[in-house]
């Protein structure tokens, strides 16, 4: 479901969505990364608070929404890239850690 709602964003606006695109994409996948393009920046956050994001943004007034598109493909977060790194360092610390404790 989710790769043919993709499919038809990108084949119809190059990836570019509409108010009632992104409530879709909520009901599909409501963590699916979405960039939101600024006057003065650009950032990625999950679909469900994009409304939320760009309420702040009008409301502030300092800045304005210029688009919001789909990330097709989502990056690897942080998050998980970190996760990821302490994982392999405990695996490491373990493997050297048995072999401190065998004797000959």
């Amino acid at each position: 479901m989710l790769k043919a709602f993709k499919d038809r964003i990108m084949a119809r606006s190059h990836g570019f969505m509409q108010q009632d695109d992104v409530a879709e994409l909520v009901k599909i996948a409501r963590l699916h990364p979405v960039l939101i393009r600024c006057g003065c920046g650009r950032f990625t956050t999950p679909a469900q608070d994009v409304t939320h994001f760009i309420d702040i943004i009008n409301r502030d007034g300092a800045d304005y929404v210029r688009d919001v598109s789909l990330l097709y493909e989502a990056p690897e977060s942080n998050m998980a890239r970190h996760l990821a790194h302490e994982a392999a360092i405990d695996e490491e610390n373990d493997m050297s850690t048995a072999r401190d404790d065998f004797e000959f």
